[in-house]
């Protein structure tokens, strides 16, 4: 189960947030697994799956296609070939650019955090079946969906990250960017290089730039001055993770500043913001590697 259940976006038992009767049904595959019974608590997640898509709710069937993945893998290893060939059809059939984004970054991380399944590597040789790929292959894999979930950042932007809820958290920085998924999305992206995969350092640059340019057509100025403040100052740096609270709702009618400083440990970066009369509109904390 383990080289499934991915750090998507938040894990997925965020439980006071589910409605009543999915709440209900995801405590029960809670026990289910607590008592080392993985075919019950798949047969349960099944049944969350079917009535999130008869209810049309997107976040909560996602969740329930990966955790059945990953629960049956625990009693059939193999199946993980064919539960990432069911989520690359799902990803095909899809018409929404948001959708197909969100599966783009699901596979990315999937391929990455399953490299070792391969024994191969630095082959010439390559095969188009998945049991067969090197190392490579799989790093391959991951690089080209990551590109694609961020390949159009205008859709994503507009998209509002609520309706794919509980799937998809929405953090306390998530204000600041409207609530939307083009955030998300490239927050793992960037997050992702810091830990398990190698995306090239220039390609995550240039995708970093696309979502910076995304924001400042729209005229977010916030998200604009957060996406440039460390790039500017720490153009280097690994950011492990951001800390965001609001704390004065910040207008379109004065200017405003945005402030940081590296604290003596060399790992954290304190961020503020101010408006036009000096009063404190938000705090940050950014982690570096």
């Amino acid at each position: 189960m383990k080289s499934f259940v991915l750090s998507i976006f938040v894990s997925l038992f965020p439980l006071c947030g589910f409605a009543q009767s999915y709440d209900k049904l995801w405590k029960q595959v809670e026990q289910e697994e607590a008592d080392g019974k993985p075919q019950s608590a798949y047969a349960t997640v099944q049944k969350i799956l079917k009535k999130a898509i008869a209810d049309g709710q997107r976040g909560q069937a996602l969740s329930a296609r990966l955790h059945a993945a990953g629960l049956h893998q625990e009693w059939a290893p193999d199946s993980f070939f064919t539960d990432v060939a069911e989520l690359e059809t799902l990803r095909a059939q899809e018409q929404r650019p948001e959708a197909r984004a969100i599966y783009a970054s699901i596979l990315a991380e999937i391929y990455a955090a399953n490299r070792s399944r391969s024994q191969a590597s630095g082959l010439t040789l390559t095969s188009d079946d998945i049991r067969e790929w090197t190392r490579e292959q799989y790093d391959s894999a991951a690089v080209s969906n990551w590109r694609q979930s961020l390949e159009n950042t205008d859709v994503l932007a507009a998209a509002s990250s609520k309706d794919w809820l509980p799937f998809v958290a929405q953090g306390s920085s998530s204000a600041y960017f409207r609530h939307d998924l083009l955030h998300i999305l490239w927050q793992r992206c960037r997050d992702r290089r810091t830990s398990r995969w190698s995306q090239p350092a220039d390609d995550l640059v240039a995708l970093g730039k696309a979502v910076r340019d995304c924001y400042s057509r729209q005229g977010n100025r916030e998200a604009t001055l957060l996406m440039d403040l460390l790039r500017r100052n720490l153009p280097e740096a690994q950011v492990l993770n951001y800390q965001f609270r609001a704390v004065r709702p910040t207008l379109d009618l004065h200017p405003f500043t945005v402030h940081g400083k590296l604290l003596d440990d060399g790992k954290t970066v304190e961020l503020w913001g101010e408006d036009h009369e000096g009063w404190l509109t938000m705090q940050a904390t950014a982690t570096l590697g």
